[in-house]
């Protein structure tokens, strides 16, 4: 069997693979490590639907004579799939300020496609909750709700081109958000202080600003990650490392916020993640060229 992805060649000797979902299980992987998704599928000049895994499935592979696929890097399919996004929700944006009815009901119809692609792009962000803020206030698009919703959508549209700029410029991205960090460490050391004199306002603005900043680096590293891939190495790297115990630690602040224990918050962050933050902020500017870029 011949394989060909973006019209090259692909030296692939089978061993295990009993049927064509195995080869296409295998290439999804080892393309996705390069930092490619499959977009396209064709058995002998033929469509395959990637998504229907029964017909995959059941295709023998003695009958397959060319297997070919089409690949497009993850971040141009991001920065392709947002940008829809974003031009659409300006145009919402602008038929609800000036009360364009019947453009709004037209947008309204593709909002499904949108919704589908923000649910894969952004599943695990926190600019988008699956649709459900947006599509109850979509509900109420009346006097005075329209004010809310016009201001979620700003907040929507200024995050979407946050996420662009992070996909297309990580390392300037990147280099942005240390900066801030930088500047964090030393408030975030004396948040218990703050919670402990009663200052509880100034408190919960740093940790908000602080975790802020932690959601931006960690949805910049992915991208990072696959562009200098020797920077983070898979298991014991001290770099890994120290990412991974920032995460284990903002999970256990999350769980404690959530109960409103303001002395185990204070502790984390004063004892556990500033040290952690410090050591990868002295770390990681020397791998991608200082803060300079």
């Amino acid at each position: 069997m011949e394989i060909q992805i973006n019209n090259e060649p692909v030296d692939f000797t089978l061993e295990n693979e009993k049927n064509l979902k195995d080869i296409v299980d295998y290439l999804e992987t080892w393309l996705s490590e390069a930092g490619f998704v499959i977009v396209s599928l064709e058995r002998d000049n033929l469509p395959l639907n990637l998504e229907d895994s029964d017909e995959i499935l059941s295709t023998p592979l003695e009958e397959i004579k060319k297997l070919s696929l089409q690949a497009r890097p993850v971040e141009e399919l991001f920065i392709e799939h947002l940008s829809t996004v974003y031009q659409f929700f300006s145009m919402l944006q602008r038929a609800i300020e000036k009360d364009n009815q019947s453009f709004y009901k037209e947008l309204l119809k593709e909002y499904p496609y949108i919704k589908n692609s923000l649910s894969l792009y952004l599943k695990k962000d926190s600019l988008w909750d699956g649709g459900d803020t947006l599509e109850e206030l979509l509900l109420k698009n009346i006097d005075p709700e329209k004010d809310r919703l016009i201001n979620y959508l700003d907040t929507l549209i200024s995050g979407i081109l946050e996420r662009i700029r992070e996909a297309a410029e990580p390392e300037s991205e990147i280099h942005k958000v240390s900066r801030n960090l930088q500047t964090l460490v030393p408030e975030i050391s004396n948040v218990s202080i703050l919670l402990q004199s009663g200052k509880d306002k100034q408190a919960m603005g740093i940790l908000m600003s602080f975790m802020d900043a932690m959601d931006k680096l960690l949805r910049l590293i992915p991208f990072i990650k696959r562009r200098n891939p020797e920077i983070f190495s898979e298991e014991g790297g001290e770099l890994t490392d120290i990412i991974k115990d920032l995460n284990s630690f903002l999970n256990e602040i999350a769980d404690a916020f959530s109960v409103q224990d303001t002395v185990l918050i204070g502790d984390l962050l004063e004892y556990e993640v500033a040290p952690r933050i410090s050591l990868f902020l002295n770390i990681f500017p020397e791998k991608i060229g200082g803060f300079n870029g």
